[in-house]
């Protein structure tokens, strides 16, 4: 473990802010956006405030809502563990309204459950194939009480976890990296949104094909029986603007047309 730790704190717009907590007298390597070289503003001119405790060997930063005084951001919270190879922070969470953080199953609401759920990042793929699982972004969106919105995107690419709590605190464990936090002011979840993609970048436009009306085939389903399929389709008078095939259709990945 650590013994001695820096907390860095930039102020990048009047609703943007980067807290990051580094290893003192150890080489790191975080994760720089293109966003990161934009020009400073003034703590004055910012709509949070920026709050530091310490009791004993606790030490934690808060951030909060300079108009109404909501936290938004507070890890004067036990439990903060920094090491070469473990992290974990806990932070609480304004309300119990949060959105985000991974995927959902069919039987899930866009609402995070906080009862002792936990959420694992980890994009390793399993069976040896070479290729990994799909990217993530460690961020989530709280609405609170009267409706305005703040975010958090910790940058962290090491495998991790989350662990939602019912007093509405947020804990992250993670094998290595930074303690990197950015943290979005809002007001509305719209701007949340557009802040946090300003950051990290906008999605690309779709095609137009990926607008339409789609159809997504099982992979234990033969080729002509997809061709079958289509027919129907187009004698129905359906659209199909694109069809989706399970890999094991298609041998290594190639394209193949119908």
């Amino acid at each position: 473990e650590f013994e001695d730790v820096v907390v860095n704190v930039s102020f990048f717009t009047p609703s943007r802010l980067r807290v990051q907590m580094v290893p003192d007298g150890h080489s790191y390597h975080p994760i720089v956006l293109e966003e990161d070289n934009l020009q400073r503003c003034n703590e004055n001119d910012t709509g949070y405030e920026l709050l530091l405790g310490e009791s004993g060997r606790l030490f934690g930063i808060a951030v909060t809502r300079k108009e109404n005084g909501a936290v938004i951001f507070d890890t004067r919270l036990p439990g903060t563990v920094l090491s070469k190879q473990f992290l974990q922070v806990s932070t609480r969470l304004t309300t119990a309204n949060i959105f985000g953080l991974g995927g959902l199953s069919p039987k899930e609401t866009l609402k995070q459950d906080i009862n002792w759920k936990t959420v694992t990042f980890f994009n390793k793929r399993i069976n040896g194939r070479p290729s990994e699982y799909f990217g993530v972004h460690h961020f989530y969106m709280v609405v609170e009480e009267d409706g305005k919105a703040n975010g958090l995107f910790l940058r962290n690419g090491n495998a991790m976890d989350v662990l939602l709590q019912p007093e509405k605190v947020i804990t992250f464990r993670t094998t290595g990296g930074l303690l990197d936090f950015d943290i979005f002011l809002g007001d509305s979840p719209d701007d949340v949104l557009r802040q946090f993609t300003e950051l990290v970048g906008r999605p690309a436009m779709p095609p137009l094909w990926a607008l339409g009306h789609h159809v997504s085939v099982a992979a234990d389903v033969e080729i002509s029986q997809v061709w079958r399929l289509l027919q129907m389709l187009n004698e129905s008078g359906i659209e199909v603007l694109c069809i989706s095939i399970k890999e094991s259709q298609t041998e290594n990945l190639q394209p193949m047309t119908l």
